[in-house]
């Protein structure tokens, strides 16, 4: 019986977080499992690619939704198109059916996948989930200190991501919220103040954005009401004064 296991895996550019049998292997390779939200980015990084080298050297990846089904459940199609082969019309496109856990295997026994842990950029991308882990970690450090000039207790935020801009929705003391963006207004805090928090978060977020890079950083994704990608961050204990 096949053991899946949860793991990153790449093709050189982008990591992706997948689940895999280690010994399901194509040449070496192996066949990674993604969520549909991770096939999404995939679908989005092949495209780019596509727009960049020419449909000719780059196959894609497409997600087509389709509302929801009887069950209420969002349904989507996703399709991988191989642009280099249009002559060959069985094999050109494919419907790429989720499994059992609803994941889709894409690129399995044609791509070059493989674990970040045995790929021949390990080493780079560690050290570059390192270098995005210390950037937005000091974000969230200097944004604390900022929020504290005014609120010293403050020991939290809820962060909402919006075209790759941070603005925060809530400030809190424990768990205990001091100030939201709902609130009539800023009292305790100021826009100025906010938005310094706001710019100094944004920043960290050229570094990396994307989930993996954010949770690494300590960022706990929760839900929100408006579609946006919304966290909470932990501000570090203040440093002693010298």
């Amino acid at each position: 019986m096949a053991v899946m296991i949860d793991t990153y895996v790449s093709l050189d550019d982008g990591i992706y977080p997948a689940r895999l049998d280690p010994e399901d292997r194509w040449n070496g390779w192996v066949n990674p499992h993604f969520t549909l939200d991770t096939v999404r980015r995939l679908a989005a990084d092949t495209q780019q690619d596509a727009v960049k080298y020419g449909p000719d050297c780059a196959e894609t990846i497409h997600v087509i939704d389709g509302g929801k089904n009887a069950q209420g459940d969002p349904q989507a199609v996703v399709m991988h198109i191989r642009w280099g082969y249009l002559d060959e019309v069985e094999y050109a496109t494919t419907i790429i059916q989720p499994d059992d856990e609803g994941r889709y295997a894409i690129g399995g026994g044609e791509w070059t996948w493989y674990t970040v842990e045995d790929g021949p950029l390990a080493a780079a991308h560690r050290a570059a989930d390192e270098t995005r882990k210390l950037v937005l970690t000091e974000s969230v450090r200097k944004a604390g200190e900022i929020l504290r000039s005014l609120v010293p207790a403050t020991t939290q935020a809820g962060i909402l991501i919006e075209d790759q801009r941070a603005r925060v929705i809530s400030v809190g003391v424990g768990e205990t919220a001091v100030w939201k963006s709902s609130d009539e207004c800023e009292a305790p805090f100021t826009l100025d103040v906010l938005g310094q928090a706001d710019e100094v978060l944004s920043v960290g977020l050229r570094f990396g954005d994307c989930p993996h890079a954010l949770r690494m950083a300590g960022w706990r994704s929760i839900s929100n009401e408006v579609g946006a990608a919304a966290y909470v961050i932990t501000f570090p204990l203040a440093r002693p004064a010298k």
